[in-house]
């Protein structure tokens, strides 16, 4: 409890750096709820948390949540997750915000946590206490919402299957004993096994991150040669782009600032809904152009507005390939 004074710190450094401290606060009023219900209804309970700690969690968490301030937007800083999740374009269009879809392969880890959960604190003797209780079913209610909050309620469920697994191990006699001391031959077989896991892990980042490796993947997705075209050949601006090469095009082309990115919530719902309702083509989407006084578009050969390009005239396929297109306009160029 002694180190909970390095919350407020944590917290203002997570604050300046993502969005995502709102996770923080998650976890610190989950704890407190449970504890407060701990007291309340298993005051005799090992495990619980007393009224005069549990004050002192309170105090930190109110702290932290003061040492948010101290970031370039001050106050504001507060709203920022509530302005995020109340973005209605990050639902509609965007997976990562959709609830999991369990037919995909990569969604049954998490299917095999929960299930995995609810069966060791089925099976074990041990009680589910109120702290545990709330952090895995809100962070599970979190999960099944959106599938960006899987790792969330993983971080919870984790200590906790585990926790209740050894319950039902120990009610088995199945124990491993620990060791009271460490011989030398222990001692360098674990060191032998800590650099083979080094040396791996090493080894596959190498892979990953060698050129020969991350090129080929990187133009499977983003629009290189699109971009490459673009840096020699500087048609004007200012640029519509694909919301989903925002963030490589920021990094690609720094003369050219994009259109969107990946940053939703420094753009807002109003504006997310008219990027899609231009980049699929439909009503309004020559207004957004010319509004943003749009010169060049790079978008996916083959989307709605790449198709509605084609065909409108003023604008010229400049460019293309299998997964980019980029246009140019050529009824004189629109003020941005």
């Amino acid at each position: 409890i002694d180190r909970l004074w390095a919350l407020p710190v944590i917290m203002a450094v997570w604050g300046n750096l993502h969005a995502g401290f709102s996770i923080g606060f998650i976890f610190l009023a989950g704890f407190i709820a449970g504890e407060i219900f701990g007291n309340l209804f298993a005051p005799n309970s090992d495990i619980v948390v007393s009224w005069r700690r549990l004050r002192k969690v309170a105090l930190v968490t109110a702290v932290s949540v003061a040492a948010l301030v101290i970031n370039p937007y001050g106050l504001q800083m507060l709203l920022v997750p509530f302005e995020t999740v109340g973005i209605g374009a990050l639902r509609q269009f965007i997976q990562e915000w959709n609830s999991p879809n369990f037919q995909e392969r990569q969604i049954w880890p998490f299917v095999g946590l929960l299930f995995g959960l609810i069966g060791a604190v089925g099976a074990s003797k041990l009680r589910l206490d109120w702290t545990d209780f709330l952090l895995a079913s809100g962070t599970g209610f979190l999960a099944l919402l959106a599938g960006r909050n899987i790792a969330v309620f993983a971080v919870v469920a984790t200590p906790i299957l585990t926790y209740h697994l050894a319950s039902i191990l120990t009610e088995r006699g199945w124990v491993i004993r620990s060791l009271r001391t460490v011989s030398p031959r222990i001692a360098r077989l674990n060191a032998l096994l800590v650099g083979v896991v080094l040396i791996g892990a090493a080894a596959r980042t190498l892979i990953v991150l060698d050129d020969e490796t991350v090129q080929p993947a990187f133009a499977e997705t983003l629009p290189i040669e699109a971009a490459a075209y673009i840096a020699a050949q500087q048609p004007a601006g200012p640029m519509f782009n694909s919301y989903n090469w925002g963030g490589y095009l920021l990094w690609a082309l720094p003369d050219y600032p994009v259109f969107v990115d990946g940053r939703t919530d420094l753009y807002g719902d109003t504006f997310l809904i008219r990027y899609l309702q231009t980049t699929t083509a439909r009503p309004g989407w020559r207004e957004t152009l010319d509004e943003y006084g749009i010169n060049l578009v790079v978008v996916e050969n083959g989307g709605g507005l790449a198709l509605q390009l084609r065909e409108e005239p003023g604008w010229q396929l400049d460019y293309e390939d299998d997964l980019a297109a980029l246009f140019v306009r050529t009824g004189g160029d629109v003020d941005g």
